[in-house]
């Protein structure tokens, strides 16, 4: 019980280290991911999704399974940092003599060969199922993955210790590499409960016929970047324009001119391939795309700095102040309703959409 304790907590620990950093590279990978598979598909499915964000983590914890516990930098120099004898392994268990199953179990050469098939198992699986490699393919990348495990730990990380501190082992990429392979052999015994590549690729496209919010909602946060990068520019060029005139230059150019001169997409919305259509199914005209913009920067822009200004004369205690602040507080509040009860429930046109009789496409083509 104590030897499988140990055991266990040599190979728990990585896997903690892994949940702990994978959040970060989770966030560092999502904005690229989200654009990326928008781009692509025009929509998200949670069950790639989940499938993408395991393999990242599977990859962190492999990783760590190789390099943690990282040694004290006094680390003493090991008198064999290479095994280069194929199957020296196999020798070492034929030479044991096993009284029982337990003390076969409890051999360092039988449990480590185990877990190191364990450890690129998932790599054959993920290679197969969702980035369909064929099998030479899975065992080359097999191979490569096993290989930088073993030089990460002969070149003490890259130079980051003088010297290796663990065994650059021959078998190891044997039997990782044969791990990878054991993985692709028992992927359709794994994934057979699971929608295949290419069903969640047609899924993906018929749902990105369909403008989704979220998916509006990354090319508007684009279009804001943008639009950050702008008002930098103009600050650094042009220090005495006022910002409420920055906005309205801005919002005028980039979001009324350039969609009614190309094809109805800002930056951002040509990203994720969504478009502006009018009632004719055409690109909308200036002025329709100004009230449009022009209604919606005016609440989410104009009304909270009328607002704010409106707070700062409370002290006159006049009774329009308190009519003109109740007005923009209940337009704020509707205007957050309206905007998640279309996001969760009706998905009907928002009210900027209504008046200016513009409504948004998908131009997402499915490759024939």
């Amino acid at each position: 019980m104590l030897l499988v304790r140990c055991i266990m907590s040599v190979y728990i620990y990585p896997i903690k280290a892994g949940l702990m950093i994978f959040p970060i590279l989770a966030i560092i990978f999502t904005i690229p991911y989200i654009i990326s598979q928008y781009r692509k598909y025009g929509a998200m499915l949670l069950t790639r999704i989940v499938v993408v964000y395991s393999f990242i983590l599977y990859l962190l914890c492999a990783y760590f399974m190789v390099l943690l516990p990282l040694p004290k930098e006094d680390i003493p120099r090991l008198a064999t940092t290479m095994q280069l004898v194929p199957f020296h392994f196999v020798d070492m268990i034929l030479a044991c003599h096993f009284h029982s199953i337990v003390d076969f179990v409890k051999n360092p050469y039988v449990y480590q060969a185990f877990f190191n098939i364990l450890l690129t198992l998932p790599l054959g699986v993920y290679l197969r199922y969702y980035f369909k490699k064929s099998w030479f393919s899975v065992f080359i990348l097999g191979f490569l993955m096993s290989l930088s495990f073993e030089l990460l730990q002969l070149t003490g990380i890259c130079g980051v210790y003088q010297y290796p501190y663990r065994l650059f082992d021959v078998d190891d990429i044997i039997v990782n590499t044969f791990g990878a392979m054991v993985g692709y052999w028992i992927t359709p015994l794994l994934t057979c409960f699971l929608p295949s590549k290419d069903k969640l690729i047609e899924k993906s496209y018929i749902k990105g016929t369909k403008v989704s919010f979220i998916r509006r909602l990354v090319g508007f946060v684009i279009d804001l970047f943008v639009m950050y990068l702008f008002d930098m520019i103009i600050i650094c060029l042009f220090k005495q324009i006022d910002k409420n005139v920055r906005l309205v230059i801005f919002v005028f150019i980039y979001f009324c001119v350039i969609p009614a001169l190309c094809n109805g997409q800002t930056l951002g919305k040509k990203i994720v391939k969504i478009a502006l259509r009018d009632e004719q199914n055409e690109v909308p005209r200036i002025t329709n795309l100004m009230i449009r913009y022009g209604s919606l920067w005016f609440v989410i822009a104009g009304i909270p700095q009328i607002l704010q200004y409106e707070m700062s004369q409370l002290n006159h205690s006049h009774l329009l102040i308190w009519l003109i602040i109740f007005v923009c507080i209940f337009t704020l509040v509707y205007f957050v309703y309206q905007v998640f009860v279309h996001s969760m429930i009706t998905h009907d046109d928002l009210f900027y959409e209504k008046w200016s009789h513009i409504h948004e496409i998908s131009i997402i083509k499915e490759p024939q």
